[in-house]
């Protein structure tokens, strides 16, 4: 496993943010392909259980996909779509989107205070 420095993490979180406040806006979610997390841990060659470990959300929830989170809501919503360019969303969506937004920014605070431990390598 690649290992990443607090602040690599930290910064990955932030672009987190800004992609969920950008879908909120009416921009595109692309799901995984543009989550800057996603694209440190997730192994698409290996979707198991054990395919996010190290990644913050990960460690947060100790669950994997970002399952724990609002994300899920999104996700699993009856007219929401992984790869939605479509840029026009439903309340629900919206509401999804911002509660990500919220998650993120709590996840940045618990993550910058240690109240989330990095794994060891």
């Amino acid at each position: 496993m690649m290992t990443y420095t607090k602040n690599e993490l930290l910064t990955a979180i932030e672009k987190g943010i800004k992609k969920w406040e950008s879908v909120v806006a009416g921009g595109p979610e692309y799901g995984a392909k543009d989550c800057a997390l996603c694209q440190m841990f997730l192994k698409y060659n290996n979707l198991d259980n054990n395919s996010c470990d190290g990644c913050p959300i990960y460690l947060d929830t100790h669950r994997p996909f970002c399952e724990g989170t609002p994300y899920v809501n999104w996700t699993n919503g009856p007219d929401n779509d992984e790869d939605d360019t479509n840029n026009s969303y439903s309340p629900k969506q919206i509401q999804s989107a911002l509660d990500m937004v919220t998650y993120l920014n709590g996840l940045f605070i618990r993550f910058s205070n240690d109240e989330i431990k990095m794994e060891e390598s």
